[in-house]
């Protein structure tokens, strides 16, 4: 089943891409497919945003189908066929 990947914010330049569609084989969780998309090097960037153990680490929005997965079941969401998933990098800064 063809799921679609959004990457937006410095990730589309630094993966050289904005929208992908991708291949999963069956129903997943966000948490599966990310663990896939950090092991291919195609994706070396995104793995930066994460622990060992897929946990979030570094400031990273991700929306199923244009919901903030903690509003969902956070990484355990489910994905299915025509799901889009957007990664988006949050930048902080300035001065207090």
């Amino acid at each position: 089943m063809i799921i679609r990947l959004k990457f937006l914010g410095s990730l589309q330049y630094d993966l050289k891409q904005q929208y992908l569609p991708y291949q999963i084989s069956s129903e997943k969780s966000i948490r599966e497919v990310v663990s896939e998309l950090t092991q291919n090097p195609q994706f070396k960037e995104l793995k930066s945003f994460f622990s060992e153990s897929l946990d979030i680490k570094r400031s990273l929005l991700i929306f199923l189908n244009e919901q903030e997965i903690s509003v969902l079941d956070g990484m355990k969401t489910k994905v299915k066929a025509e799901d889009t998933i957007a990664f988006i990098p949050v930048i902080h800064g300035g001065l207090f």
